[in-house]
Formats: structure tokens, sequence, C-alpha cells
């Protein structure tokens, strides 16, 4: 509660050190910052409990007796007795961990451990923000760029969802965020072009590529 009141007491200041974070206005606390048009007071996704609300470190997290939120939004379920950050992007309570506002589907809280501020794994499964997947090898699993990802037996495509690549490990080469190819295969977002000739293809652009016999577009032959 101390912590509330010298933050609300910035608030008085007029809002000095143009610092975001908690603030009570019209007796509810919101999440305020500062944008092109001035400050912006956003209100909790649930009304806080003035009285037990506190402001957790890092202070884009805060918590009352009921709920625990990051900036405005609430973390559905989270535990406010046993919430606690944990590094990055990531938190937890004895039950679950969170990616922002994401609970982690399939994590085993007990063992989930952050590798990164964007990325941590438990046992078994590695997650990517809040995507998560059981890799082939997990102890040498690795984003390559920032769409791909790799270990030692497999490569993966990231987006929507992390999926394993079915191509030749020992002779793929991720060519940008979209394209990749082994010696067979050319592949756009993780799925393979049929018929485009991977002895030949050639990226031109973020989107565009072309092989001997002819150009492509989001992968897609022209």
């Amino acid at each position: 509660m101390q912590m509330l009141r010298m933050l609300l007491c910035l608030g008085l200041l007029g809002l000095a050190g143009c610092a975001s974070g908690y603030r009570e206005k019209d007796g509810k606390i919101t999440y305020t910052y500062l944008s092109e048009t001035g400050w912006i007071y956003q209100t909790l996704e649930a009304e806080a409990d003035l009285a037990t609300f506190e402001v957790l470190e890092p202070d884009r997290y805060g918590r009352d007796k009921q709920h625990v939120f990051l900036e405005s939004s609430l973390l559905e379920g989270a535990d406010p007795k046993t919430f606690r950050f944990l590094g990055g992007h990531y938190s937890r309570d004895d039950d679950q961990v969170f990616y922002e506002d994401d609970a982690l589907q399939d994590v085993d809280v007990a063992t989930f451990r952050v590798v990164d501020k964007y990325a941590g794994r438990d046992d078994t499964r590695y997650f990517l923000g809040s995507r998560g997947i059981i890799p082939e090898d997990i102890d040498t699993f690795r984003e390559v760029g920032d769409r791909w990802a790799k270990d030692a037996k497999a490569y993966y495509y990231q987006f929507p969802e992390i999926r394993k690549l079915d191509c030749d490990y020992a002779t793929f080469q991720v060519l940008n965020w979209y394209y990749g190819k082994d010696a067979t295969t050319v592949f756009y977002k993780g799925q393979p072009i049929e018929g485009a000739d991977a002895a030949s293809f050639e990226v031109t652009d973020l989107f565009a590529a072309t092989d001997k016999n002819r150009s492509y577009d989001f992968g897609e032959p022209e």
C-alpha cells in the first residue's frame, strides 16, 4: 500500500517525470501512459480494490486481494497470493505461467524457466512467446532469424504455430523471413511450394522470388 501512495502522490504532482504507471482517478485505479495526444487513463479490465492494491516489480504489474493486472489487462485466473515475475515477459503463480497476459498451454509450471526475454521452456516443451512445441531436441533448440528455429535434428517455422518442417536437415537453408529451401524443396512460411526448382530458386525481395521457370510472390507462382 505504501508503494501505491507514493505513486499516487506523483500523480498529484502533475504526473511527475512523465512516467507511465498505475494512478488513482475518480476513486479508481487506472493505468496511465503518455501518448501523442496527451495522457491516457486506461480503465482496468476488472475494478481494483483501492484498499489492497499494490504496484509490483516491474511496475507494469499490479495486484489487489483478488486480481493480478498487467498494465490495464487482467491476468485471468492468476492467484495474487502466489503471483511473481520471472523475467523477460514471463510471470507465474503456483498453477500457471503467463507470457504477457496469455496463459501458456500445456506447460509444466514446476520446471518452467525463462530462456530469454521472449522465450522459455520446461523439461519437455519450448515456448517462443506463448507458442509452444515439443521439439526433437529441446536442449539444442534455438531461433534462427526472426521466423525460423532449429535444433540438432530438425528445422521449424514459427507462425502462426511452431511446426516442424519435413525437410532435408543437412541441406536446408533459411533464405529470409518467409522462404527457405533444401536440396529438392522450397518452403514458404514452412509449407512446400509445389513445382519450385530448388537448385535455381533465389529470393529477390521479402515476398518475391524466382527460379529458372517462373517468378513467385507471397509463395505463389505468378
